[in-house]
């Protein structure tokens, strides 16, 4: 180890130490002939120590990458000595401290600070990427970031950097920080490359804007108005687009993500109805100019002024009457409607399901909460104002009101609370908007329109199953699966099956495989509460009718066979194995939802093999 005073090579003198890691320290050391201060890694070797062999191959790697690049936020690498039984990596010394420490001491940052700090990331980023073969960082995020005393910012630790390789099916190791890193950087889905990087800047950009660690609760990337309303709608989609789970629905370049930087006023959730409506806005003003005369005019572009003021700031009350008086004020933008389901689904994550089902709840949330109140708020009116001004929101926001009935509501069997019934028609709307059109237009990926195709078809064979047992009850034909209905679901299945009522249980079974298997895809983009709640929900239809799928089917062309209850029991196990490896203390119903999946997979294990039995 070093001591203050020694001088290294003859030419670099030992200040002070200014770090310290598991097997090397860093000190600041000034150089003799240029009087010029440098930061020296201090690494000792050990031939006998595999671990300290690794770490210095590691070391002499960064370093020899670090020396091929040339950019203002990078550090450089001026020198490598190698004495004896120890190198020396000489590098460019950084005044300042980690954005990690400036989060810790301070909070969240300036989002004007932050949009400033994510143009110079950009930037050398895209530097890196543009390298041949393209240098992928891997390891974005506010620990890896210095803040000079000017303001501007140096990118360090380029330990897990690596080349890019053409052809080459996957990285060598699956590595990455937790919470920062893309999916794609722990395996099983080929190469890190450019969006790899910009996951993470996505992921740190969000840290620093609203000062939630995404590695811890409740680990997941909210849309960062749900923490600050006040903040930037623009960042807020770049964000969002940036850390998408699939690669393909994430910017595709830096160069992409530092134009949207440099115009976020244009991605604004307002900019698109002012460019829509700036024709028609210059023609009234036009008119009023000349009826009302300036007086008459300076008013009413007043009032509009106040509107949106009184918009926002009802959204800033982060309440739910603040967010019904900002969707009745303008129900012609998608915000208030966002953030009213989000903050609905985030209570019931807080305080239970049954808790939030209860009608004498007021000493818990501000006010009774029901389906009846979210039909009330997200009325048809309202969203067909939504549809007329932006149909992509409109898409949007009834599959979130869709998902927020299915995943929190669960109502009482045989009530017209069941979730089935009021889930359906939001679901429907998305299908019935988007066509057979590309879902990206409507800004759906494919996963997210397979998911909403999904949850319709099992929605609505649940509507039509309980309407057909309520109408059984009450002796009435009315309900029951009409060739109409059947018309619906046609061709959703590619094996000829006759969707009649002889066997609209199997056609459900069907469904209900579908759908279970999409959830349990390991790159499903849905949080880990939705996620635990579909489930949930799933098994417990599963749980309830599955007898009826076995006798309804039993004498019927189409029957569920071993191979369909042997897919059916392995997408419960691979659900359920994501289930058991969660530990969120966030999810109060997490040990309620295991319980209902074990006994679900019990319950479908019997019925498999009492099958296997009359086989045999």
């Amino acid at each position: 180890m070093a001591r203050r005073g020694e001088v290294i090579d003859g030419k670099y003198e030992i200040l002070r130490e200014i770090g310290r890691g598991g097997m090397s320290v860093v000190y600041l050391a000034m150089d003799k002939r240029l009087n010029k201060q440098w930061a020296i890694k201090e690494f000792r070797k050990d031939k006998d120590d595999v671990s300290k062999q690794i770490a210095l191959k590691a070391l002499m790697d960064e370093a020899a990458l670090m020396k091929k690049l040339d950019h203002p936020t990078l550090p450089r690498i001026v020198d490598i000595i190698d004495v004896h039984d120890t190198v020396y990596i000489v590098m460019d010394y950084i005044e300042g401290e980690s954005l990690n420490k400036v989060l810790a001491e301070y909070g969240a940052q300036p989002q004007e600070a932050v949009i400033e700090w994510a143009k110079q990331l950009c930037d050398v980023l895209d530097y890196l990427h543009t390298q041949n073969p393209p240098i992928i960082y891997r390891d974005m995020k506010p620990a890896n970031i210095m803040l000079k005393p000017d303001g501007t910012i140096r990118l360090i630790d380029f330990g897990i950097a690596r080349e890019y390789k053409e052809g080459k099916e996957g990285d060598t190791e699956a590595i990455g920080t937790r919470g920062y890193a893309a999916p794609e950087q722990f395996g099983g889905h080929g190469q890190t490359d450019a969006r790899t990087d910009i996951y993470s800047l996505g992921v740190t950009l969000y840290h620093l804007v609203t000062g939630k660690n995404p590695a811890e609760p409740p680990y997941e990337i909210y849309p960062i108005r749900h923490w600050n309303p006040s903040l930037s709608s623009g960042l807020e989609w770049l964000i969002s687009k940036c850390t998408q789970l699939n690669p393909n629905d994430r910017y595709q370049s830096c160069a992409e993500v530092a134009y949207v930087l440099d115009n976020l006023e244009k991605f604004e959730v307002t900019y698109k109805k002012k460019q829509k409506s700036r024709v028609n806005l210059f023609i009234v003003t036009a008119v009023l100019a000349l009826v009302f005369a300036v007086s008459s005019v300076s008013s009413f572009l007043g009032d509009r002024a106040l509107q949106r003021s009184n918009y926002d700031a009802n959204l800033s009350l982060d309440t739910y009457q603040g967010y019904q008086t900002a969707i009745a004020s303008d129900d012609s933008t998608a915000t208030a409607y966002l953030l009213l389901v989000q903050k609905m689904r985030d209570d019931v994550m807080t305080i239970g399901t049954a808790a939030y089902q209860e009608e004498t709840m007021n000493t818990q949330l501000e006010e009774e909460m029901s389906v009846n109140y979210i039909q009330s708020v997200f009325s048809n009116e309202h969203l067909a104002s939504l549809r007329e001004n932006d149909v992509n929101a409109y898409v949007q926001v009834n599959y979130e009101i869709g998902r927020l009935l299915w995943n929190t509501f669960k109502g009482s069997t045989g009530t017209d609370q069941e979730p089935a019934t009021q889930a359906r028609p939001y679901f429907e709307r998305v299908i019935e908007t988007v066509g057979t059109a590309d879902p990206s237009q409507f800004g759906l990926t494919d996963q997210k329109y397979n998911l909403a195709r999904s949850y319709y078809l099992v929605t609505y064979f649940q509507y039509k199953l309980h309407q057909m047992s309520l109408n059984k009850n009450s002796g009435t034909d009315d309900g029951a699966f009409t060739p109409e209905d059947a018309a619906i679901v046609a061709g959703i299945y590619t094996d000829g099956a006759n969707n009649t009522i002889d066997n609209i249980y199997y056609s459900y079974w069907r469904t209900c495989k579908e759908h279970l298997q999409l959830l349990a895809s390991d790159d499903l983009d849905m949080s880990t509460a939705a996620k635990l709640e579909s489930l949930s929900r799933l098994a417990y239809i599963l749980l309830s009718t599955y007898p009826q799928f076995r006798t309804q089917t039993a004498n019927k062309e189409e029957t569920v066979d071993v191979a369909e209850w042997q897919d059916m029991i392995d997408a419960f196990s691979r659900a359920l194995a994501h289930v058991q490896a969660v530990e969120n203390d966030e999810i109060t119903r997490l040990n309620e939802i295991k319980t209902t999946l074990n006994q679900t997979i019990t319950e479908v294990n019997a019925a498999y093999n009492s099958q296997l039995e009359a086989i045999a």
